[in-house]
């Protein structure tokens, strides 16, 4: 290539880095132009492509790129890099693996083969990359701080902390690193310890996935109130909604209060998790004579979401757009009611929603609090979550609340057998908690605690995943020994490796002990289809008061503590009274089956009489 293209070059690749990426754009376009086969043009053109989110013409430009020169491994690292914003994960890790064999030391190639692999599933394989770096580079920030993130997602706490603080050594100002610890001490329970690192985080810099973090985190922490965690949802807003009001414009859509309504669902969960669980059972019970359903989903599709996308009328794959591309997508739709479905968790997209792309914007599902979010209308509820006159204060969307549950499950047809109490058998009572670990604070422990010493005998048995974790479980039983409780009552288990057994464990519990203030939902849920009684403590939040709207509806309101003493007096009641547990134990499925929870077309119907609320109230202030 003459030294004349090479200076071209260089220049082009100053422009992009500087941001001027017209101006890079019209270099590469000069010099394909003038060299057609002048590679490096094509993958400068490639990455002016990626950084404009044209991903289809970046893809296009690198491959012409490794077909003029096909030893070049950047070109094969920028290609699986394309892939991977856009969630194509294996063509993104067969692209790496291609770039590594021309040059086995390429960092770039190897970090974000790990972060193609950890995607998908594959962490060992991920660990495996990451490691290689560290033989080379020992201090490299980055794989230690992907390992310790990576870690703690497979319950290896210990190793987890120790791969951050080192990383943290290395890089001491950056936040993601802080929030990664964090998120280790939350998952092994110290949520004091978790909430400083968040805030030490946000102190370097404000990133919205940390605020989030520690937004979900405060609502496992008895030491705050609700009015406190709502505080702190409006000062998110402030940070993160308020810059991008502005974008707002008026909405046109026909104000016909009894048209058919175009209804947007907007999640990071369709697939195989457990709002995907919900939505499966949601959207095929949708009246399409009167709702137009549109699915938004906004991170990569696995096995489970072919099954959700069935059931939309219209499926929007948001992955690779930025906030501005999907909210204008949801204007271009016409959509009346955006419905979004995550909330604070992982994964959200609420800045779209900042943007007001649709006249009426809701929360539901995914998130036991407030948005913190002017531009989001309304939060659907129900009455036992949130008791009218008690939490309006605490959102600020308008309530609206579903009769009865706002939550619809259906019994499984595969779920195994219910089998006796083990009371029975063992001639002492099991109480036991499956919920994450990072719900349950110092407070639950020490009235667990009191509930064991009101029932001699007894014994708790825990499940989590980071139960596996040595200080974890060391932490736990030290707590239940300054109570006086001894390590023989306690049982402490591993995250189950299946669904299946997952369910077959309840076999193993007479009675179940909900956390507070965050409660068990979904472990509420599967304890009772599995004839499990659950003893929850009502609280002043939705999240303190969730898992008691799924044990009320399911008809075990004797269930339901309004104070500490009697939550220890309902447990120990029942605890001595094992013929009830028995009798309990073979009709609850039943009883639930029944129960209005498990009726998905009154749900359903329910549901849409609540958007048809929110839409008239928008006609009206015409």
């Amino acid at each position: 290539m003459p030294d004349p293209a090479i200076e071209t070059l260089k220049a082009g690749e100053r422009m992009f880095a500087a941001g001027q990426l017209q101006h890079a754009e019209q270099v590469a376009r000069g010099l394909i132009q003038r060299h057609p086969q002048f590679g490096e043009a094509y993958d400068l053109l490639g990455r002016v492509a990626e950084r404009v989110r044209d991903f289809n013409a970046a893809i296009d430009c690198f491959r012409r790129a490794i077909i003029l020169n096909p030893a070049r491994s950047a070109f094969h690292t920028h290609l699986g890099n394309i892939f991977r914003t856009t969630g194509k994960l294996g063509e993104a890790a067969a692209a790496y693996r291609a770039a590594l064999k021309l040059d086995p030391d390429d960092i770039e190639a190897l970090t974000n083969l790990g972060i193609a692999l950890a995607n998908s599933g594959q962490k060992e394989e991920a660990a495996t990359a990451w490691k290689r770096i560290l033989d080379r580079h020992p201090a490299d920030g980055e794989a230690l701080a992907n390992l310790g993130n990576l870690y703690r997602g497979m319950g290896r706490i210990a190793e987890s902390i120790a791969f951050s603080e080192r990383a943290r050594v290395v890089m001491p100002s950056e936040p993601a690193i802080l929030s990664n610890l964090a998120f280790a001490y939350e998952q092994q329970g110290q949520i004091y310890k978790a909430i400083d690192f968040y805030r030490q985080a946000l102190a370097i810099a404000p990133r919205p996935f940390i605020y989030d973090n520690l937004l979900m985190t405060l609502t496992f922490d008895d030491r705050v109130t609700p009015e406190e965690v709502f505080a702190e949802h409006l000062k998110w807003a402030e940070l993160f909604e308020a810059p991008l009001t502005s974008q707002i414009l008026a909405h046109e859509n026909d104000r016909s209060p009894d048209r058919r309504l175009r209804v947007g669902y907007l999640s990071p969960d369709f697939r195989e998790q457990v709002n995907g669980y919900h939505m499966e059972r949601i959207l095929p019970l949708h009246d399409r004579a009167h709702f137009e359903i549109f699915c938004y989903a906004h991170t990569p599709a696995d096995d489970f979401t072919p099954k959700l996308r069935a059931h939309a009328d219209e499926w929007r794959d948001l992955v690779g757009k930025s906030d501005a591309d999907a909210a204008a997508q949801i204007r271009a739709d016409k959509i009346d009611i955006l419905v979004e479905l995550a909330g604070h968790t992982g994964g959200n997209r609420l800045r779209i929603l900042a943007r007001k792309p649709a006249p009426v914007q809701a929360h539901y599902l995914g998130y036991l609090a407030t948005t913190g979010m002017r531009t989001v209308d309304y939060r659907i509820t129900d009455a036992v979550a949130d008791p009218p006159g008690m939490t309006e204060h605490e959102y600020a969307e308008t309530l609206v609340r579903l009769p009865g549950c706002c939550l619809h499950y259906a019994i499984s047809d595969d779920l195994p057998p219910v089998v006796p109490p083990p009371a029975v058998q063992n001639g002492y009572v099991t109480f036991g908690s499956f919920n994450n670990l990072a719900k349950v604070t110092r407070f639950t422990y020490v009235l667990w605690a009191d509930v064991l010493k009101a029932a001699p005998g007894s014994r708790l048995l825990l499940k989590h995943r980071s139960l596996g974790d040595p200080v974890t479980r060391d932490n736990i039983l030290a707590t239940f020994k300054e109570q006086g409780v001894g390590a023989d009552r306690i049982e402490l288990l591993e995250f189950a490796r299946t669904r299946r057994e997952h369910q077959e464990l309840h076999g193993r519990l007479d009675i179940a002990l909900d956390s507070f203030p965050y409660q068990g939902v979904n472990t509420t849920w599967d304890a009772m289809c599995m004839g499990v009684p659950v003893v929850t403590l009502a609280g002043r939040a939705h999240w303190c008061r969730m898992g008691c709207s799924l044990v009320a509806n399911g008809g075990l309101e004797f269930c339901v503590a309004n104070s500490r003493d009697e939550y220890i007096r309902i447990a120990a009641t029942l605890a001595r009274d094992v013929d009830r547990l028995a009798r309990l134990r073979a009709n609850m499925r039943q009883h639930l089956a029944r129960s209005p929870i498990c009726d998905g077309p009154g749900f359903v119907r329910n549901l849409e009489a609540s958007y048809r609320q929110m839409w008239k109230a928008w006609c009206g202030k015409a």
